[in-house]
C-alpha cells in the first residue's frame, strides 16, 4: 500500500519526504492517535486514495492527473487536457470479496481503478500504471465532459430480467419456499393472470431438472443395479433407488436416494407452467400439476420460455417427476410444504434402518472380542475375526431389507398423497386455461 503523510501543510509533506514510492502492499493504513487534529504535531499517514483532491503522477512522472473527489461523482483532469472528465464508481470483486473500484469515463473507457487497500492505478491507451500523489491540487470545476455510464445489457440479461418480470414472487407478492406447497401452488395457478403462464423450450426443458425442493436437483444417473423403465412398480416405479454409504464393519450407515440408471429427470418440451422464483439467472419453474424444476437460463439467444400455457390438448402427460428423499420431507416439513408428523414419520423410519445396521456391528464386535480372548495363535484369531468382519458386512444388508423396504414404503405413500393433491390441481388447470 502506498501510504502519504497527511499533515497541516503540503509543504512539510514533502521537507520530510513521507510520500512513499510507487508499488502494492497489503500495509494497513495507521490507526489514528485518538488526538484532535495536527494542531498537536500529530502525522496520521494515509492512502494515495484518502486525500479527497491531490495531483498524481506516475514514477517516471509522463503521465500526471487531477483527482477530485470532493464531491460525487468524482471528476479527473488529465495534464495537458482541457476537460474535466464525470467518473463512474462501478464495484470490482471476486466472487466472495471486494477488490476495489474501477472509474470510468462517460463512454465506458477505464480510467482508474482503486484498490480496497487505497492504491491508484491510471489507465492509458493500452497501458496501467500504479501512481502516486505528488502536489496539492485544487478542487476541479464542473465536468464538462459528463453523464453517468451505464454498461449495455447483455442478450442473456435482457432475457432473465424479462423472466423476472412474470415471474410468481414478483407478480403475485409469494414467497420462494411458496413453491414446494402444492395449496399454494394451486391458488397462483387458480389466480395468476394468463399472460403469466409459459410453455418450456426444448432449450429451457433440457436444462431443467426436477427439484422437489431448495436447489438439490436429480440428475439421470449412468449407472446403478438396474434400468428404469414404466413397468417398475414400489419406489423404483418413481425413479428412485435407496443406496447406504459403505457397508463396513463399525462405520455408521444411512440410505440416501439416488435415480435409477437413466431415468430422465428433465420435463418434456412444450410442459406448461409458471416462473416462480428468479434469482440471477436461477429458475425456478413450477409446472400446472405442482411439479418443480430449477435450471440456469441457457446461454445465447434462444429462449428457455415461449409465452402462454398453449392449448391443454399439447400439454405432455401430468406428473412427470415425483421423486422424494427422506431428506427431501425433512426440508419441506420446515417450510410447512408437508406436515411435521410425516417427516417424523419417515424419520424413525429412516431411524429404523441406523439400528438394525448398528446391531448388526455391535454383534459381529462382540463375536470378534470373543475370539480375541480364546488362547488362540494370533493367526487363527485373525482369519476368524475376519471372517465374523465379511460375514456381517455381507448379512447386515440382507438382515436390514425390510427397514430399508420400510422406508421405501413410507415414501411412496407420501408421493402418492401428493399426486392426488398434484393431480385435482392439474384438472383445475386445465378447467381454466382450455
Amino acid at each position: 500500500m502506498k501510504i502519504v503523510a497527511r499533515i497541516e501543510t503540503w509543504a512539510l509533506v514533502a521537507a520530510v519526504g513521507l510520500v512513499a514510492c510507487g508499488g502494492s502492499s497489503s500495509t494497513p493504513p495507521a490507526k489514528s492517535s485518538g488526538k484532535k487534529d495536527a494542531d498537536e504535531g500529530v502525522i496520521r499517514p494515509v492512502t494515495q486514495a484518502q486525500l479527497p483532491v491531490a495531483h498524481y503522477a506516475t514514477g517516471d512522472g509522463n503521465v500526471g492527473f487531477v483527482l477530485d473527489r470532493t464531491r460525487e461523482p468524482a471528476r479527473i483532469r488529465m495534464d495537458g487536457e482541457k476537460d474535466v472528465i464525470e467518473l463512474t464508481k462501478v464495484e470490482q470483486r471476486d466472487p466472495n470479496y471486494r477488490k476495489g473500484f474501477d472509474y470510468l469515463a462517460p463512454d465506458g473507457t477505464k480510467m482508474l481503478f482503486i484498490s480496497v487497500g487505497g492504491d491508484i492505478q491510471v489507465f492509458t491507451g493500452r497501458d496501467s500504471f500504479w501512481v502516486n500523489s505528488d502536489k496539492k491540487a485544487e478542487p476541479l470545476g464542473n465536468a464538462t465532459v459528463a453523464g453517468q455510464y451505464v454498461a449495455k445489457k447483455t442478450a442473456k440479461q435482457s432475457a432473465t430480467e424479462a423472466v423476472a418480470q412474470k415471474s410468481v414472487v414478483t407478480k403475485l407478492s409469494m414467497k420462494p419456499e411458496d413453491s414446494e406447497n402444492l395449496a399454494k401452488v394451486g391458488s397462483a395457478i387458480a389466480s395468476a393472470p394468463k399472460e403469466l403462464f409459459v410453455r418450456l423450450t426444448p432449450e429451457g426443458a433440457s436444462s431443467a431438472k426436477w427439484t422437489p425442493n431448495g436447489t438439490h436437483s436429480y440428475s439421470t444417473s449412468s449407472y446403478g443395479e438396474s434400468t428404469w423403465d414404466k413397468t417398475k412398480t414400489g419406489y423404483a416405479k418413481y425413479g428412485g433407488r435407496l443406496v447406504g454409504t459403505t457397508i463396513q464393519l463399525g462405520a455408521p450407515n444411512r440410505l440416501h436416494t439416488e435415480t435409477m440408471r437413466e431415468f430422465p429427470t428433465s420435463p418434456a418440451p412444450g410442459t406448461p407452467g409458471l416462473v416462480w422464483t428468479v434469482d440471477g439467472s436461477l429458475v425456478t419453474f413450477v409446472t400446472l400439476d405442482g411439479g418443480r424444476y430449477v435450471f440456469w437460463l441457457p446461454e445465447g439467444d434462444k429462449p428457455a420460455f415461449e409465452d402462454g400455457a398453449g392449448s391443454p390438448a399439447s400439454w405432455p402427460p401430468p406428473l412427470q417427476h415425483s421423486l422424494l428423499s427422506v431428506q427431501d420431507t425433512h426440508d419441506m416439513a420446515k417450510v410447512s410444504a408437508i406436515p411435521a408428523q410425516t417427516a417424523k414419520e419417515l424419520d424413525a423410519l429412516d431411524d429404523g434402518w441406523w439400528s438394525c445396521i448398528n446391531e448388526v456391528w455391535k454383534k459381529a464386535d462382540a463375536d470378534i472380542k470373543s475370539v480375541e480372548r480364546t488362547q488362540a495363535s494370533m493367526k487363527d484369531k485373525y482369519g476368524k475375526a475376519s471372517g465374523i468382519a465379511a460375514a456381517a458386512e455381507q448379512d447386515a444388508p440382507k438382515k436390514c431389507a425390510p427397514a430399508k423396504k420400510a422406508i421405501e414404503d413410507g415414501l411412496v405413500k407420501v408421493i402418492e398423497a401428493r399426486n392426488a393433491e398434484r393431480t385435482a390441481i392439474h384438472e383445475k388447470a386445465r378447467a381454466r386455461l382450455r
